[in-house]
């Protein structure tokens, strides 16, 4: 498989108010989805077995604060609802897309003397959206 460095990313937030571009703001992003299963073992069973029940993803984003940025802000606020939408390859047809109905936690703000100030954005998914496709 051919390697690729994720300079062409696209990233957008989609929320009531409004839609933010995060690509060029980004450090690093990191989605990671996870699934969970209950134990049906019964009987005379001989082997523990189980079957999946609930799926979750979570997402954090680590951006570079832009002055004045009370715009990203107020789109970071926690259970802001909305939809992420994030392409590592860029838009180009075929790549993929990860789409997930989200709810922001909130953005930690790193202030930091003499160095770029960061933002760490945390969204856990709301259990209706979750598709990674292709654009």
């Amino acid at each position: 498989m051919t390697r690729f460095v994720a300079n062409q990313a696209v990233m957008t937030w989609i929320w009531s108010g409004g839609t933010v571009t995060l690509d060029g703001d980004y450090r690093k992003y990191d989605i990671t989805p996870s699934g969970k299963s209950a134990t049906s073992t019964a009987g005379h069973d001989t082997r523990e077995q189980r079957v999946a029940t609930i799926a979750d993803v979570k997402v954090a984003i680590q951006l570079v604060a832009q002055a004045g940025g009370t715009a990203d802000l107020a789109a970071f606020l926690a259970n802001a609802v909305g939809t992420l939408i994030c392409g590592p390859e860029g838009t180009v047809a075929g790549k993929p897309k990860t789409t997930i109905s989200a709810i922001c936690q909130g953005a930690v703000q790193h202030y930091a003397y003499a160095t770029e100030s960061l933002l760490d954005v945390a969204f856990d998914g709301d259990g209706v959206t979750y598709v990674q496709g292709n654009y």
